[in-house]
C-alpha cells in the first residue's frame, strides 16, 4: 500500500500533500484557486517510463501535473470492481 504510514509534509491542506504523494514535491503549501498546473515529475509519468501500468481511482490532483492531466480516471466505485475481477493495474 502506497500510503500506509505516509507522514504528511504540511500539516494543513490535503491539496499539496495529494502533490506529495504523486509527486514527491509541491510547489504550494496552501490549497490554490482556480486550476493550477505545475510541471514536476510524477511517479506515474515513472511507472510510465518503465512500461508498468497504473490507475487514478478519483483522485483530483492527478489533473494538476501537466503530464498527468487529461488522462483517464477512474471512479472510485470501479476500483473494488476492478479488484475483485483480479484487473486492477500495477500501481492504483
Amino acid at each position: 500500500m502506497l500510503c500506509d504510514n505516509y507522514f504528511t509534509d504540511v500539516a494543513g491542506p490535503s491539496t499539496p500533500n495529494h502533490l506529495m504523494v504523486i509527486a514527491a514535491a509541491s510547489p504550494v503549501i496552501d490549497n490554490p484557486t482556480g486550476n493550477p498546473v505545475f510541471d514536476l515529475p510524477s511517479l506515474p509519468a515513472g511507472l510510465d517510463a518503465a512500461g508498468l501500468s497504473w490507475g487514478n481511482y478519483g483522485g483530483y490532483a492527478f489533473d494538476m501535473i501537466k503530464a498527468l492531466r487529461g488522462r483517464s480516471k477512474l471512479a472510485s466505485a470501479q476500483f473494488a470492481k476492478d479488484a475483485a475481477a483480479g484487473k486492477l493495474p500495477t500501481v492504483s
